[in-house]
């Protein structure tokens, strides 16, 4: 019995089986042989699915002319290749029909078991068989083992012996690469899995893709590459070799596949003689009518492009190139976008159609430069608004204490000599009573000096008695201002104590702001490119955020001439008066408001600020 190798092949293993490994053919029999491999452990896990009672099993494959053969597929998984499983595989093998060894001895402490064994009578190098312990059963029982597994095994050589269609071939080559470009969001790794993906399948060394960016070439992508540098002599010369093929508009074959082509291939050339490649083919990718870029393949071991494979890139390259050209549009700034669209627009008119329309455009264009230029409209500056009292009354604190009551708070209306707070007043009544009591004491002291006609001593408490009742008069009014009063009818613009009652407050200390709501300005905040137009008595209009469907008239007072920063501005502050009041309006409202300039031409209007602009910037730059 020839030797054997009981040890299946770790994954990625390809262990000769017949197949040749020299010549063009070597990377297709190695992914040959590793799709047998797979193929075999999937049906081999399925065939034991079925079969009841299984314990192990195996399948061995070898070559055709020889008698040795390898366990491929061992089940379950990492289990060892039993020597009788092997050699019930090879003799089904040898006698080319299926065999059953009944009731095998058994290791001390495991039951009785079977082995059903059945040949894999392949076409081609291949040849094999599959092998399983089952648990020891009747007769009956083993002949249906027997059947199911001869049933597996025409399956598995009808899948091992099937030959895909080349055009199938090619369909999936299709299909796979456009999987992976659509697979990654981001343009770059993109372009990676195409690159990558037609190495693999096509058999190439490199495959690289670059963009035309401007008037070169970028590369986006170049297979088994982690990081692309534009300085190295690679990337220039894949650049110089897309350009080449660019220019014709043509694929381009390295070497020419006939001594008369009028295709030019000197950077092919170059890059062939430089890094040892010896078969380019460059196929060139367009969108849209115009040229995006080119796929540049590879190969180092002789093997010449034909011209299946050269239209399979064709038509790979005109549906992967709309696809990679639309992430990497997707992923430039909005700018960017903004200015491709006006060109794409532009491009209509003035390049694809016929020479009749660009007149037309070129007189439309001048019609609506001069119309623009010597009309004239009414010139509005802009400015953010804010609605304020005329009057504005401060309501403060008339001595210190503490705060009793503040039934008001900003936003109430009130009307004049309404209570808006109260102060703590206990310890003023406790001095009035007792000024009160010492004032009647006083009293009495007096009367009795006067009876008994003490001068000296009436003059004396006559002054005492002057000095209590000042002292009663203070208390007296600090007890009446306890209650704070709204000084006017209107709106509390500002003022809410009803969460700090018991806190202390300080003479002065304002407590409420009133505005009246009969009278009202406006305040502009007008840039200083534009204040040097605005100028008193000038109208204007004002629409409020909060009612944006009303519009409200304005007159300019004053022009006041200090300037604040303001949100990166240089603002001055202009006050307007509002030529009526509505019912809806309260102070503190925002909105922008629009002062009357004049008229001024049309494209005066548009494009003062950019001429200002420019000319402070070349004055600066020249001076």
């Amino acid at each position: 019995m020839a030797e054997r190798n009981h040890e299946a092949p770790e994954l990625g293993e390809t262990p000769s089986l017949g197949w040749s490994s020299r010549g063009s053919t070597s990377a297709s029999n190695s992914a040959q042989r590793a799709g047998v491999y797979e193929l075999t452990r999937t049906w081999l896990s399925l065939q034991c699915s079925m079969l009841s009672g299984v314990n192990r099993a195996v399948v061995v494959l070898g070559a055709a002319d020889t008698d040795a053969c390898n366990p491929v597929a061992l089940w379950p998984e990492g289990a060892d290749a039993d020597d009788s499983l092997v050699d019930a595989a090879q003799q089904a093998l040898r006698e080319r029909r299926p065999r059953l060894n009944g009731e095998q001895q058994a290791i001390p402490g495991e039951s009785i078991h079977d082995i059903v064994a059945c040949p894999l009578l392949l076409k081609g190098p291949l040849t094999g068989a599959v092998a399983a312990e089952i648990t020891s059963r009747p007769a009956k029982n083993q002949r249906a083992a027997i059947r199911v597994l001869q049933w597996g095994a025409a399956w598995l050589e009808m899948l091992m012996t099937h030959e895909p269609n080349p055009l199938e071939q090619r369909l999936l080559t299709v299909v796979d690469v456009l999987a992976k470009s659509l697979d990654q969001h981001e343009s770059g790794a993109a372009a990676m899995a195409v690159a990558t993906e037609l190495t693999n399948r096509l058999g190439c060394d490199r495959v690289s893709l670059g963009f035309t960016h401007r008037h070169d070439v970028q590369i986006e992508a170049i297979s088994q590459a982690v990081q692309i540098d534009d300085k190295t002599n690679l990337v220039r010369a894949l650049g110089n070799t897309i350009n080449e093929a660019l220019e014709q508009d043509a694929s381009v074959l390295f070497p020419p596949p006939s001594e008369n082509t009028r295709v030019l291939s000197t950077a092919h050339a170059s890059l062939a003689r430089d890094y040892g490649a010896s078969a380019i083919c460059t196929v060139p990718m367009s969108h849209d009518g115009r040229v995006i870029g080119a796929l540049v393949l590879e190969r180092t071991r002789g093997q010449p492009f034909d011209a299946d494979t050269v239209s399979l890139c064709e038509y790979i390259a005109s549906l992967v190139g709309p696809i990679l050209d639309f992430k990497r549009r997707d992923q430039q700034s909005v700018p960017t976008k903004i200015i491709a669209t006006v060109k794409d627009r532009l491009a209509t008119p003035l390049g694809s159609q016929p020479l009749a329309w660009k007149p037309i455009v070129v007189v439309l264009a001048a019609a609506a430069v001069v119309v623009f230029s010597l009309s004239k409209s009414a010139y509005r500056i802009d400015a953010k608004a804010q609605l304020q009292g005329t009057v504005q009354r401060v309501v403060i604190a008339p001595f210190d204490g503490y705060l009793a009551e503040a039934p008001v708070r900003a936003g109430d209306m009130v009307r004049a000599g309404q209570i808006m707070s109260r102060l703590e007043d206990r310890e003023l009544s406790l001095e009035r009573s007792g000024l009160a009591g010492e004032r009647a004491k006083l009293v009495k002291e007096y009367r009795e000096a006067l009876a008994t006609h003490d001068r000296s001593r009436v003059s004396v408490l006559k002054a005492k008695l002057d000095q209590a009742d000042a002292r009663l008069a203070l208390v007296e009014e600090k007890l009446s201002r306890t209650r704070v009063a709204a000084p006017l009818d209107g709106i509390v613009v500002s003022g809410d104590h009803s969460q700090s009652l018991g806190a202390p407050v300080q003479r002065g200390q304002v407590l409420f702001e009133v505005a009246p709501l009969n009278s009202y300005r406006i305040i502009l905040n007008v840039d200083e490119r534009e204040i040097a137009a605005v100028h008193a008595r000038q109208s204007g209009q004002l629409i409020l955020a909060g009612l944006p469907n009303d519009m409200h008239h304005f007159t300019v007072e004053r022009v006041t001439p200090i300037s604040t920063a303001l949100e990166g501005q240089n603002l001055f502050r202009v006050e307007a008066r509002l030529d009526e009041n509505g019912p809806l309006l309260r102070p503190g409202m925002h909105g922008v408001g629009k002062i009357e300039a004049g008229k001024r031409r049309r494209i005066w209007i548009w494009t003062h600020n950019i001429v200002d602009w420019l000319r402070l910037s070349l004055w600066s730059w020249w001076s």
